[in-house]
């Protein structure tokens, strides 16, 4: 598997202390700076040019007055995607095990920094949670509710795994992350006709599943 590296770049010729993410892509380092690497909401980063293999293990002085390097982590990479208007990478290191976005989008106020990082799991830690926070449902109803119930806990349980595998940084078959209509339609049409607090906890459970599915999501740019 490719590797990455992340540094801390100290003493660097503009005065700004900064991380350096290289991601081992055709034979290069691909390379970023970063103003930090919380990797939580949007933060500053800008493309820098690529650099050489043995930087993904260097420490110590550069050449010149360019300071000098100390390595936070280090270890494998997954692509997600890689276009134009972004790409969405798994670190997997001895520290670190997280999913990011980089794209070439400036975050508000961050002048001279022309692209942004951020935790591509955000919404789905999220969707997580909400679902975790869902009182444990009652039983149908009815019979006819039963086959029901049994296909909206299967999407759940998949989905749930996936999210799992996607917040770990972990390889996901995207292809799984699916919910069906058919089953959403049929929650819709019971309701029209019964309003019971079963039917409406359900349909809530189907519309946090659907986002959650959403989430887990090679890129962070919406398909043409």
């Amino acid at each position: 598997m490719p590797r990455f590296t992340i540094s801390r770049h100290s003493g660097a010729p503009d005065g700004k202390d900064h991380y350096d993410l290289f991601l081992e892509r055709g034979g290069t380092l691909k390379s970023w700076r970063l103003r930090d690497v919380d990797f939580g909401d949007a933060a500053p980063a800008t493309e820098a040019p690529d650099h050489d293999l043995k930087y993904l293990a260097y420490e110590g002085k550069l050449s010149g007055t360019k300071g000098s390097v100390a390595v936070v982590d280090t270890g494998t990479w997954l692509e997600d995607s890689w276009t134009p208007k972004g790409l969405q990478a798994a670190l997997s290191g001895g520290r670190m095990k997280r999913r990011i976005w980089l794209a070439p989008r400036p975050v508000v106020g961050a002048e001279g920094w022309g692209w942004s990082v951020e935790d591509a799991t955000l919404a789905t830690r999220r969707l997580t949670a909400a679902l975790l926070r869902e009182p444990s449902p009652d039983p149908p109803p009815s019979r006819e509710l039963e086959a029901v119930a049994k296909s909206l806990d299967e999407e759940e349980r998949v989905l749930v795994m996936l999210a799992d595998q996607f917040m770990k940084a972990a390889p996901v078959e995207w292809s799984r992350a699916l919910t069906d209509p058919e089953l959403r339609g049929g929650i819709v049409s019971a309701l029209a006709r019964w309003r019971h607090p079963w039917l409406e906890s359900a349909e809530r459970r189907a519309r946090i599943v659907d986002e959650l599915a959403k989430s887990i999501a090679p890129s962070r740019v919406p398909p043409d």
